[in-house]
């Protein structure tokens, strides 16, 4: 099964589509239903994981999938990110806590 890893670290918009098109697939066919019905959660896993890597990266990520971070959210065009799930106060705690640019008002 291709992993969250392999998805992010393509080199290529289009490697990472193909990759995460795979994921896709490979998780209708263990849990069920279409690939398509799984979308918004393995976005929001793919997201998740871009965390872990630098800022440059996590963008390249969260801008070719579209997924969100559910903390730092999605990228704007300046490179900076619009907060995720949670609310705008406690966003900018944790960006101010972690030392990353305080992001946009969605």
């Amino acid at each position: 099964m291709i992993g969250y890893q392999d998805i992010c670290e393509a080199k290529t918009k289009r490697e990472m589509v193909r990759r995460f098109e795979v994921l896709l697939k490979e998780v209708a066919k263990r849990y069920g239903s279409t690939p398509e019905s799984h979308r918004a959660t393995q976005l929001s896993n793919v997201g998740y994981c871009s965390g872990y890597y630098d800022q440059k990266t996590a963008k390249r990520i969260l801008d070719w999938l579209g997924a969100r971070h559910p903390i730092f959210g999605s990228s704007h065009a300046d490179g900076t990110l619009k907060p995720g799930y949670y609310d705008q106060k406690t966003a900018k705690r944790i960006l101010d806590w972690l030392g990353l640019k305080k992001g946009h008002e969605p």
